[in-house]
């Protein structure tokens, strides 16, 4: 990303899911999944600070980025996050949230400044927690869900064997999109992304 500028708004990127072994593989875990990448790809790892969270931080162009996954369960995943914002005094605009999402297929990717919760639980627990609705979101398309399948059993299925390469394919995709958000910022990710990859990237 040569001469690209850091956008200075992002401070934090938190990504959601559920803790523990059990839940590693699961379509929920999408967020986590993406964190742990991009961690790997900035040459970090996240560390568990206390029982509530896992955090990593490093910094770009002179800039400290933490990355954060919540380790209570998806429904209060916005207890971590609203804790590192008050810590950090940050503004809800300065954090970008990754989760997965059930209405968009496995290989694409939507891209949001802001918004309601879709449904989604852990964002519904963010958005409460931090009272606001106005940060940037990642949404991780992990659909679609199968027929005859309660949407809630569905996001705690593992992938399937089929569905690995994919998977990679998207959670790679998912770290670059992260890094040209936090780079360009979300303005610039959303025209570029969304034009060069319009089939994989949607930003509606």
């Amino acid at each position: 990303m040569k001469n690209a500028l850091l956008q200075p708004d992002i401070k934090l990127v938190a990504g959601l899911g559920n803790p523990g072994n059990k839940y590693s593989f699961t379509r929920h875990n999408a967020g986590f999944m993406a964190i742990d990448r991009f961690a790997a790809r900035h040459g970090v790892e996240m560390e568990q600070v206390n029982p509530d969270y896992e955090l990593a931080e490093f910094s770009l162009k002179g800039r400290k980025i933490r990355l954060l996954k919540p380790l209570k369960f998806m429904n209060n995943s916005g207890l971590a996050v609203a804790r590192i914002k008050k810590k950090y005094d940050l503004l809800p605009e300065e954090i970008l949230l990754v989760s997965d999402d059930v209405y968009i297929p496995l290989g694409k990717i939507r891209i949001r400044k802001s918004g309601s919760d879709g449904g989604h639980r852990g964002l519904g627990s963010v958005i409460e927690e931090i009272e606001s609705r106005n940060f940037p979101r990642v949404r991780f398309g992990i659909g679609p869900s199968d027929e005859g399948v309660l949407l809630e059993d569905f996001v705690l299925q593992d992938f399937r064997k089929v569905e690995e390469e994919l998977l990679h394919r998207s959670l790679d995709k998912a770290v670059k999109l992260l890094d040209s958000i936090i780079y360009r910022g979300i303005d610039s990710a959303i025209g570029t992304y969304t034009v060069a990859k319009k089939d994989e990237i949607i930003n509606s």
